[in-house]
């Protein structure tokens, strides 16, 4: 798996990044090309970060008593890119360990580098 060191919701973190593929594939150019481009987008990350906030406090089984998360890293911690394998969209997930569902975690996806919807793992797996 490679890695990179990006800023994630103001924090400087080291990334996985994983591309869909059967071990017989090659990653194709547009899998390239989608992980070099959410890089290189400055707002791509920022813009999910209120929807992910209210993922959090909407399926936290009422165990966030904040009205507005201040520290999104004391629930969500952002672990790689999963970059699917479609060579007409650009889209990427954001895979994320969540306190409350570590069985599943979340997945924060973009397609075209905009944000679409953040959910359980299970959406892009």
């Amino acid at each position: 798996m490679m890695t990179k060191t990006v800023e994630i919701w103001g924090r400087k973190l080291e990334i996985g990044i994983t591309y869909e593929s059967y071990s017989s594939e090659p990653v194709i150019d547009s899998q390239m090309i989608a992980a070099k481009k959410i890089f290189e987008e400055p707002n791509a990350f920022g813009e999910a970060l209120e929807e992910v906030k209210k993922y959090c406090i909407k399926n936290s089984n009422n165990m966030i008593n904040e009205k507005s998360i201040e520290n999104i890293f004391r629930y969500v911690m952002p672990q790689e890119l999963f970059v699917e394998q479609n060579p007409n969209k650009r889209r990427v997930a954001l895979m994320c360990n969540y306190k409350f569902d570590e069985e599943h975690g979340i997945a924060v996806v973009f397609e075209n580098e905009h944000f679409i919807q953040v959910g359980v793992q299970d959406i892009v797996l």
